[in-house]
């Protein structure tokens, strides 16, 4: 089995073993690139998971806390509903964060969708892939 073909930025020669019928392992090879670049944004969002969702769990117990507060009369209702609604901004603001970034994900993978369809487009339309 030959190595793959990359050169890295060290000067040095990949040490991974080359995929069958081509030169480069699958880290490297130039016909998946868009679709490696896909899986390792993809693992760079799954890393950030979390970090929303225990704001809004967060929140959660805060509003559990102001009610069991207000229901054992430790503050009065009108100051415990200004805080609710106060946390409920919070909350929103979060939750529309999360939107936003979902939906920059969406564009993200859509883009490199698009770069991928050229590419594939651009190599039958020069035969690169052995076609007619």
């Amino acid at each position: 089995m030959t190595a793959c073909s990359k050169i890295k930025a060290d000067g040095t020669r990949c040490k991974s073993p080359a995929m069958t019928n081509s030169e480069w392992c699958v880290s490297h090879d130039p016909a998946r690139q868009v679709i490696n670049k896909m899986h390792s944004a993809r693992g760079g969002r799954k890393a950030g998971r979390g970090r929303a969702s225990s704001e809004l769990v967060r929140l959660q117990k805060r509003f559990e806390d102001l009610a069991d507060q207000i229901e054992a009369e430790l503050i009065e209702r009108s100051i415990g509903l200004a805080v609710a609604q106060v946390l409920n901004f919070a909350r929103a603001c979060v939750r529309d964060g999360l939107v936003a970034q979902e939906q920059e994900q969406l564009v993200e993978r859509m883009e490199l969708l698009e770069e991928q369809l050229d590419e594939q487009s651009k190599r039958r339309s020069t035969g690169a892939w052995g076609g007619a």
